[in-house]
């Protein structure tokens, strides 16, 4: 069985996690590690190449080795599988290729039949509607061992899984620069590599049990914006909800987003997308909902809530719209409002607080609502009545 943390399970000892898209291919800007039970399990683009690719067509295991400028010829890597025993599913030498190695940011990946160069990440599994265009290449992850024993890279694996937590979310990484500029990787190494669902359970868990913690909460926020399914979130979602402040508008550090609440938006709404029955949904929701009418506002994020949630956003337009006043009319594009209500109601208090006159939303809705909403909203709403 497979399971959606990309493991093949039988009991803890046949575990065998295999990377997401069959795998990656990663230039010097991706990390590469040593460690064989390392692997991609996904989230938020930060590409981790595998280290145990194998070979479709030979049956060799993929080499790879970063510095290169150029690729050999494939006739030059003939001669290198020539080299190995007979039948040996070996895979080339690439360190006896001085002569390409030139300082050069590529990655050369070999087996004994093909080769290729790599700059930047590349998915082994290219989605059907593009194989016309990109090459499908046949390697792919042939799977990682899990983690055994009672330690982690230094770490102590008690039945203290709190304790745990702390310490993996309190750790810095010196991996590569990639993966060591996010707060508590190691924390995110150890929740991949761990054999069984419940022990992910114990730590995801235990890990959101430190959101109060003002030292580690940047880094349990980015923790769950990269494993929204994670049990947990559900507990960071309550106590964001009391404690609106410590999120809004605090550098993330880290990635493609600036703030912890931006993290937190991208976690709720994955989790409502994928689980939306999930036990963990109902307090979810609410978090969703209430940042959505709290300033800043959700920004781009609230779009997904209009299709997670379309009912209530379109009755609650009116607080959400002035929860981000200076971008109602991003806010009316991403709800493509149908309420009339509720709009006359965002309208009303953009004229209030002086952001926009009555014809201006009249005339913004124009772009993005359909044309008898607009002519009630235009008949409803009297110039007269703010």
């Amino acid at each position: 069985m497979t399971t959606k943390h990309g493991a093949e399970t039988g009991d803890a000892a046949t575990t065998v996690h295999r990377c997401l898209g069959r795998g990656y291919l990663v230039g010097a800007d991706s990390w590469f590690p040593d460690d064989r039970r390392d692997y991609f399990a996904g989230g938020l683009g930060l590409f981790i190449g595998c280290n145990s690719l194998v070979c479709d067509q030979c049956g060799a295991p993929v080499a790879a080795q970063l510095g290169f400028s150029a690729a050999p010829s494939l006739a030059e890597l003939e001669q290198l599988a020539a080299s190995a025993p007979a039948g040996a599913a070996t895979a080339p030498d690439l360190a006896s290729l001085p002569a390409y190695v030139a300082g050069g940011a590529g990655r050369l990946y070999a087996c004994r039949c093909l080769v290729r160069l790599v700059a930047g990440p590349i998915a082994l599994e290219v989605p059907e509607a593009a194989r016309d265009m990109e090459e499908e290449l046949p390697w792919h992850c042939a799977g990682h061992p899990p983690l055994a024993g009672d330690a982690f890279d230094g770490l102590a694996l008690t039945a203290d899984w709190r304790s745990v937590a702390r310490q993996a979310l309190a750790v810095r990484t010196a991996l590569h620069p990639r993966v060591d500029a996010l707060r508590g990787f190691q924390a995110h190494r150890l929740h991949a590599m761990l054999a069984r669902d419940d022990e992910r359970s114990a730590l995801s868990r235990a890990i959101a049990g430190e959101v109060s913690d003002d030292a580690l909460r940047g880094a349990v926020t980015l923790f769950f914006a990269r494993h929204p399914l994670a049990p947990g979130l559900a507990e960071v979602a309550a106590f964001y909800e009391a404690n609106p402040v410590l999120f809004s508008g605090v550098a993330a550090e880290w990635g493609p987003k600036e703030t912890l609440d931006e993290y937190l938006a991208y976690a709720f709404a994955h989790s409502l997308t994928i689980a939306p029955q999930g036990p963990e949904a109902p307090r979810v929701r609410d978090a969703f909902r209430a940042m959505a009418t709290r300033a800043p506002g959700l920004g781009p994020a609230l779009m997904r809530l209009a299709r997670i949630d379309p009912t209530w956003t379109q009755d609650h337009i009116g607080a959400i719209g002035m929860a981000a006043p200076a971008s109602w009319k991003a806010v009316l594009a991403q709800v493509r409002p149908t309420n009339v209500g509720a709009v006359i109601d965002l309208g009303m208090g953009l004229v209030k607080a002086g952001v926009a006159s009555r014809d201006e939303v009249i005339l913004a809705l124009r772009d993005v609502a359909k044309p008898d909403l607009v002519s009630d909203v235009a008949r409803l709403w009297t110039p007269d009545a703010n």
